[in-house]
């Protein structure tokens, strides 16, 4: 593969200026994988380029003054009772943004400043699931100003030995195995019911976890395959142009999967390739009704493999 692939920043991967529209973008990713329609590498280099730049918000003009989205993440998104998270915020070109005040939304509280390299490290002493706000009034640049972002971050409780449990996963809930079968979870439930005849919260919450296992997608034997269906969903689902959607992609036990390829139906574009929690950012930049199909051809588990999922998105004018 030629070197001019070999960069690590997308921009001069793509040979762009930092400054490019997306536009340009579009236009130099086609003319680029035209060129090199014989080179496997190539071509994946320049469409894992072009993902990269989608991940990042762009640059909008609003009258005379060019507005900058301020991209929030955080490191890990996933924590324990009083642990630390790095969160780091950028603009487009991925550079570090200084100054920056973090609040949490639930209360407006403040729990942060960014320093010169656009990161800080908070620690969360509750659990739950928290959202932070990313605000900065002042651009150096007088004709530009920042827009806020968010990101959210879950704590999780501890357990009496020590253990990290999740709140939000419903086999938990039900003390359940999160491989147990669908009449094993049916029977389960009906015993928990008879222990709980009185209890109004109890049988609500014993209730409320049923009603969501059932929701997911169950494994199917097939022969001596076991065919696992990937469930995928959109945040949120109606859009406006230019801007972006979260793909998470996970099995019947609600755990992300991770390395699936995301596709648009329409064009079969690949937009984009879950990471290790199985998310994926998604930028949309014409109206219409997409169909966003998650494939993922090998699992871990010889004797299992996957089904492919699909969801819609509705993106409008703005």
């Amino acid at each position: 593969m030629s070197g001019d692939f070999d960069d690590d920043d997308p921009y001069d991967v793509l040979g762009l200026s930092r400054e490019a529209t997306e536009d340009e973008v579009e236009t130099r990713v086609r003319s680029l994988l035209d060129k090199y329609s014989d080179d496997h590498d190539a071509r994946t280099a320049i469409n894992e380029a072009f993902e990269e730049i989608q991940r990042r918000p762009s640059p909008v003009e609003v009258g005379g003054t060019t507005v900058v989205p301020l991209l929030v993440s955080v490191i890990p998104d996933t924590i324990s009772v009083g642990e630390e998270v790095t969160v780091r915020v950028t603009d487009h070109t991925d550079e570090g943004v200084p100054d920056v005040i973090l609040r949490r939304v639930e209360d407006g509280y403040r729990i942060g400043k960014t320093g010169d390299d656009g990161t800080e490290t908070v620690r969360f002493n509750d659990r739950g699931l928290f959202r932070l706000v990313a605000s900065k009034i002042q651009h150096p640049d007088p004709d530009r100003e920042y827009k806020d972002g968010e990101v959210e971050v879950s704590v999780r409780a501890r357990s009496s030995s020590g253990e990290d449990q999740d709140a939000d996963d419903s086999h938990d809930a039900l003390e359940s195995s999160s491989e147990a079968t669908e009449d094993e979870v049916r029977e389960f439930v009906r015993g928990l019911l008879d222990e709980y005849p009185d209890e109004y919260a109890a049988r609500a919450a014993i209730n409320e976890a049923f009603e969501e296992i059932q929701k997911r997608p169950s494994p199917v034997e097939v022969g001596d395959t076991t065919v696992v269906p990937l469930r995928i969903s959109v945040t949120p689902d109606t859009i406006s142009v230019g801007e972006q959607v979260t793909v998470r992609v996970t099995d019947h036990a609600d755990n992300g999967i991770s390395d699936v390829e995301l596709q648009q139906v329409e064009d079969g574009l690949r937009i984009g390739k879950t990471d290790d929690d199985g998310t994926e950012t998604v930028r949309f930049n014409d109206t219409g009704i997409y169909t966003i199909v998650a494939s993922k051809t090998r699992h871990r588990d010889s004797d299992h493999e996957y089904r492919d999922g699909e969801v819609k998105v509705r993106v409008e004018e703005n």
